[in-house]
């Protein structure tokens, strides 16, 4: 993100003060102006920005719905860092794939959706996303290495997802309801919200008490701590039926390994 040079310090402080006590941090309007933080995509002058924003629609439908759902579209990659250098590396056909401890719904199978676009691999904007999330996430690693330095390589796995809601459909952007994806930590950006009513990001302890809940505004985000809380997202549905609705989100996943 964006920090005037004087804030830097205090809004890193907060991050890592917030995942470290409570396991995940929200970044909103809220904490934006008190950082003086800029929204990461509201300024759509970028091209750079403004392509990202649009490859979002021609994301692939999602076909592995254990329900059968016809709401999900997504893309994925898939990319590897050796630990403390944030340099990333592209790995192709790497399918995604959860244990089903982790995921009820889709777990146990490898699972191929729609790659990336090869435009949007090289497009300064998103990989600056990831370099930053993960930047944050060594950051605090080596805060927790003094307990654990047994590893030696980042697994970072990249998600687009659309959810789509209609007159008929409530979309669900997580069928398998209140979960942990099984890895080190997760980076969630909001990307857009249109036409849409719930879609609520909420937070919950290992033994499933709610802790927070927010609704994801366009450049909001979320920092999890996935070894340590749980996490879901409420159902969305259409405002008004005869107009497209959908919830855009960018998803980071970081596996310690």
């Amino acid at each position: 993100m964006e920090l005037k040079k004087e804030n830097i310090d205090d809004y890193e402080e907060y991050l890592y003060n917030q995942i470290s006590n409570s396991g995940f941090v929200i970044v909103d309007e809220k904490i934006r102006n008190k950082f003086n933080i800029k929204n990461l995509i509201t300024t759509e002058k970028d091209k750079d920005i403004k392509n990202f924003i649009q490859s979002w629609n021609f994301l692939g439908l999602d076909e592995h719905m254990h329900d059968n759902g016809k709401y999900r579209f997504r893309t994925h990659g898939v990319f590897t860092a050796q630990k403390n250098t944030l340099k990333l590396n592209y790995k192709e056909k790497i399918p995604h794939f959860q244990k089903k401890q982790y995921n009820n719904v889709n777990g146990d199978i490898e699972r191929w959706f729609k790659k990336i676009e090869p435009n949007i691999l090289k497009n300064n904007f998103f990989n600056y996303l990831i370099v930053n999330s993960l930047e944050h996430f060594e950051k605090f690693e080596k805060i927790k290495e003094i307990f654990d330095n047994s590893w030696n390589e980042w697994f970072i796995e990249i998600h687009q997802f659309r959810i789509l809601a209609s007159k008929d459909l409530k979309g669900l952007p997580t069928p398998e309801g209140i979960h942990t994806d099984g890895v080190s930590y997760i980076f969630i950006l909001a990307i857009n919200r249109e036409n849409i009513s719930g879609g609520e990001s909420e937070i919950y302890t290992k033994d499933k008490n709610k802790i927070a809940t927010t609704i994801l505004n366009k450049g909001d985000c979320i920092y999890l701590d996935d070894t340590s809380i749980m996490h879901s997202v409420t159902s969305i549905s259409s405002q008004n039926n005869s107009a497209e609705a959908f919830r855009d989100t960018l998803v980071i996943t970081f596996f310690k390994r």
